[in-house]
């Protein structure tokens, strides 16, 4: 699959991404550089250049006042010198001048203070301005700095992204295989609403890509609103009554785009298109359903070759032919999207869905994951985390259950270096199952996985079954019939002996209903209260 250049990458079409992000930046910043230049011209102008146009076309400056009449005394006083002379003790203007009066001249000096006080204060108020344009200046030469900085980490940013998001980045090694880090990025982008559909469908080109499955729940476009208009002209197309369950309605050119942008091919070339139904004056199309096809996966591996990646993964449950195999779904990948080239089956690892704790080694396990198993699943479920790495057990019944995997792999690895080679997760996982373990109860199966394969593993007492009970058998019957175990099971409600168990998804902003079954607790049969069909949980 490495290097196909017809599947090299599409159109971005949209502002999925960082783009957008990066361009408001430096228009932002750039918007500031122009407002911080214009102030700092009008502080300039006014500071500086102004003053100097004002003195050469002779204009006096408005606080340039004439000297008062005590000045010019003062300088009589002084001998008319504008340097002045040294002025005499106050007892000397006695002997010169016999009308002299002391009072008089302080006075006069009093008043000749408070003259040159405003005179000062005058000045003071001309240098007022100056401070302002100064600290105005320092403020505005701040702010460019900023906006310097801003547009400068806005373009790192944008070389950052670009860098993180190419095939020879830091997240992959030297010889192309990816790292950890990598793995769990692309884990979850590839469980998102956006991407999850390309993994339910196999192709080895993307004209056979399902597109049915894709678009099941939106693959994260913007919905056309439900109105009435559109229902009529729906109910009209189809003939119905009514509507009954929910509609994805989804806008005609905005699948086309989607579908461009995902595999660089136009809709046109497509072999499996959408068969929803197509109100062609409205241009959508419009599904009618009250369930969800959204479906986990679990990367193993993967590695890059030439742009081209190689993802190799588990469904955590699925419904298809090959549920029980790993799958290699092959990409590439731009600043906006993945670009699907194919997703096929590893017929040679067939068997390998067939875990207890199938992502024990990507992810913590929570208490729902342990809810109502017993002690000898727990037990195979821990030891499961060591039989991945290939080690072999000296309890035969361990030995001879991982034997008839076909996953399993046994090696001469001794044990310390099995422990050594575990990661965070696992080791967090080991402990967490442990913890469980040595509170679980006795299972009444032994040797080999009992809960898990041999029925529902649940006792029945004197009196019955106990809600728990029923729950996880109901779970259990489910996925043995359906290869798909619905996460959330509960006792809707009871009548007498009768039971009324509800399983399904919480999707977030709706349930997704897998079944109701309603059963007897003291025999573990009822029936399915949505097809009426006849179940025996025990079996």
């Amino acid at each position: 699959m490495a290097g196909n250049s017809d599947y090299g990458g599409g159109t971005s079409g949209g502002s999925h991404g960082g783009g957008g992000f990066i361009s408001d930046l430096e228009t932002e910043a750039l918007s500031w550089v122009i407002a911080i230049a214009l102030v700092i011209i009008m502080i300039i102008y006014y500071a500086l250049i102004k003053p100097i146009i004002d003195k050469i076309r002779g204009k006096k400056p408005e606080d340039e006042d004439e000297e008062t009449d005590e000045v010019l005394r003062m300088r009589e006083l002084r001998g008319g010198s504008p340097d002045g002379q040294k002025l005499r003790p106050i007892k000397e203007y006695g002997e010169l001048d016999p009308g002299f009066q002391e009072s008089a001249l302080c006075e006069r000096l009093s008043n000749l203070y408070v003259q040159l006080q405003t005179n000062n204060l005058k000045h003071i108020r001309r240098r007022l301005p100056m401070r302002y344009y100064i600290t105005i200046l320092v403020l505005s030469l701040g702010f460019l700095l900023s906006g310097y900085k801003q547009v400068s980490d806005s373009s790192a940013y944008k070389t950052s992204t670009q860098a993180n998001r190419s095939a020879n980045s830091d997240n992959v090694h030297d010889d192309g295989k990816l790292t950890e880090r990598e793995c769990r990025i692309i884990s979850r982008d590839l469980n998102s609403m956006e991407y999850y559909g390309f993994l339910l469908s196999e192709y080895d080109s993307p004209q056979y890509i399902d597109w049915h499955e894709v678009f099941y729940n939106g693959a994260g476009l913007e919905e056309v609103k439900w109105t009435t208009a559109v229902e009529k002209a729906y109910l009209e197309k189809t003939g119905n009554r009514e509507v009954i369950a929910d509609l994805t309605i989804l806008d005609a050119e905005d699948v086309k785009d989607y579908v461009k942008r995902t595999t660089g091919l136009p809709y046109a070339k497509m072999r499996n298109p959408l068969d929803w139904v197509y109100i062609k004056k409205m241009n959508i199309y419009v599904f009618e359903h009250g369930d969800t096809n959204w479906i986990e996966c679990t990367v193993l591996s993967g590695y890059v070759e030439d742009g081209v990646y190689t993802v190799r993964y588990l469904h955590d449950n699925w419904w298809g032919d090959n549920a029980d195999c790993e799958f290699e779904v092959c990409f590439t990948k731009n600043d906006h999207d993945y670009c699907f080239i194919s997703n096929t089956p590893d017929l040679n690892t067939k068997g390998a869905g067939d875990y207890i704790f199938p992502d024990s080694a990507s992810r913590n396990l929570k208490e729902a994951d342990l809810a109502g198993l017993d002690k000898e699943t727990l037990r195979i479920g821990r030891n499961e985390i060591y039989a991945r790495h290939g080690r072999k057990f000296k309890d035969s019944a361990l030995q001879s259950y991982f034997n008839s995997k076909s996953w399993y792999y046994p090696t001469d690895v001794s044990d310390s270096a099995i422990e050594k080679s575990l990661n965070q997760y696992e080791k967090n996982n080991i402990k967490f199952i442990q913890s469980y373990e040595n509170k679980a109860p006795v299972s009444s199966a032994t040797g080999s996985q009992s809960s898990k394969s041999s029925g529902s593993g649940s006792q029945k007492s004197a009196s019955g079954y106990t809600n728990v009970e029923l729950c996880k058998m109901a779970q259990d019957y489910y996925k043995r019939h359906y290869n798909y175990r619905p996460p959330i099971a509960e006792v809707d409600s009871t009548e007498g002996d009768n039971v009324t168990i509800h399983l399904y998804e919480d999707m977030g902003d709706h349930t997704a209903t897998s079944a109701w079954y309603v059963i007897d607790r003291k025999t573990g049969r009822g029936y399915d209260d949505l097809f009426g069909d006849k179940i025996d949980l025990t079996k």
